[in-house]
C-alpha cells in the first residue's frame, strides 16, 4: 500500500513538472483532457460504480461551460464562478433525478439521452440568447497567472495546475470514500438493489446522490474546458460528446481510480493520432480501436492493467516457507 502512494506521489509531481519540459499548445491539450478526466470521474460514480446508464454527462459538461461563462460575463470573478456554476448543474441533476430515476435501465438510458439531444439545442433557442449568446455562443477571459508563476509558462501552465489540482483532489476524496463504508453501499447498489435495501440503504438517495456529484463533476470540467478556450458555443456540445464520454469510461475501466484519465486521454488523443494515420477515415480507426480495446480488456485498460500486474506480481513473489513447528 505504502509503495502505490509513492507511486502516485510520484506521478503527481511529474505531473506538475510537465509545463517546465513542454511547448504551451501541449500543456493546453493537457488541460483539456483533465477537463475530461474531472467528467468522468463523476460518470464513473454512477456508470461504474452504481451501475446505471447515463449518457447526459456531455450535456452536464455543456451546461457547467455556459453557467461559467454567463457568470463570468456579469463580473462574478473565475473563482467563484467556477464552484458555483458545478453547485448549481448539481442541484439540476438531484432534481432531474428525482423522475428520472424511476426509471428502469434502458428507459434509463433514453430519458439521458433526450438530455444530451436536447440541451444543447434549448441553449441556441432564441428564447435564452440574451444569456447564452444564441448560435453564436459567449466569450470569456481566461484567468491571469498569479506573479509567481514564470513569465514563460503564462497562463496556460496556470490553468493547468488548477485543473490538475482540482483532478487529484477529486481522486483522493473518491479513492478514500470507496475505500470504506460508502463504496460498500455503492457497489450493494450496483451489484443487487433489493438486498442493499433489506440491508438498511436507501436505494434511492445513493442514485440520486451519484447523479447530483456526476453532474457536479461534469460542471467543472466544462466550466475548466469554457475557461481554457475563452469560448463556449452549442456546436461544441453535441450529443457525440456524451456517447464518447461513455466510451471513454468503458475503454479507461469502469469502477476503476485511474480508468476516467486513461478514458479522458484516449478520446482526446486516438482521434488525433487516427487522423494523422488516416485524413479520410480518421473515425473509422477510432472505432476499431475501441473494439480492439473491448475485445483485448473487456474490463478496459486498467482493469488489463491491474489483472497483468499481479499476474506480474504473482510470478515473482516467492513460494511462501511452511512455519518451524519450533
Amino acid at each position: 500500500m505504502k509503495n502505490r502512494t509513492w507511486i502516485f506521489v510520484a506521478a503527481g509531481v511529474a505531473a506538475a513538472a510537465l509545463p517546465f519540459a513542454i511547448s504551451g499548445a501541449s500543456v493546453f491539450q493537457l488541460t483539456q483532457m483533465i477537463g475530461i478526466a474531472i467528467a468522468l470521474i463523476g460518470l464513473n460514480v454512477f456508470v461504474g460504480w452504481v451501475g446505471q446508464p447515463s449518457l447526459a454527462q456531455g450535456a452536464m459538461f455543456a451546461l457547467g461551460a455556459y453557467v461559467t461563462a454567463m457568470s463570468c460575463g456579469i463580473g462574478m470573478p473565475w473563482w467563484l464562478a467556477l464552484p458555483g456554476s458545478a453547485v448549481a448543474v448539481a442541484a439540476f441533476a438531484w432534481l432531474l433525478a428525482v423522475p428520472l430515476l424511476r426509471l428502469s435501465h434502458s428507459y434509463l438510458a433514453l430519458s439521458t439521452f433526450a438530455l444530451a439531444l436536447a440541451i444543447p439545442q434549448v441553449l441556441r433557442h432564441g428564447s435564452v440568447s440574451p444569456w447564452t449568446g444564441g448560435a453564436t455562443g459567449l466569450q470569456l477571459e481566461r484567468p491571469k497567472a498569479p506573479s509567481w508563476v514564470p513569465a514563460e509558462l503564462g497562463s496556460d501552465a496556470w490553468m493547468y495546475w488548477m485543473a490538475l489540482a482540482i483532478a487529484v483532489l477529486l481522486t483522493v476524496v473518491l479513492a478514500r470514500a470507496f475505500a470504506g463504508r460508502k463504496g460498500l453501499e455503492l457497489r450493494s447498489v450496483r451489484d443487487n438493489p433489493i438486498a442493499a435495501a433489506a440491508h438498511g440503504v436507501n436505494v434511492g438517495r445513493v442514485k440520486a446522490t451519484a447523479f447530483a456529484f456526476s453532474g457536479l463533476c461534469a460542471a467543472l470540467g466544462g466550466g475548466l474546458y469554457a475557461l481554457n478556450v475563452q469560448y463556449v458555443s452549442p456546436d461544441s456540445f453535441g450529443v457525440f460528446l456524451s456517447l464518447t464520454m461513455l466510451v471513454a469510461l468503458v475503454v479507461g475501466g469502469p469502477a476503476s481510480t485511474v480508468g476516467p484519465w486513461i478514458g479522458a486521454a484516449f478520446i482526446l488523443y486516438v482521434p488525433a493520432w487516427a487522423e494523422r494515420v488516416s485524413t479520410a477515415a480518421p473515425w473509422a480507426i477510432f472505432g476499431f480501436s475501441v473494439l480492439l480495446v473491448v475485445f483485448i480488456a473487456p474490463g478496459g485498460l486498467a482493469g488489463a492493467a491491474q489483472a497483468l500486474a499481479q499476474r506480474l506480481s504473482s510470478r515473482t513473489t516467492p513460494a511462501t516457507r511452511q512455519r518451524d513447528p519450533h
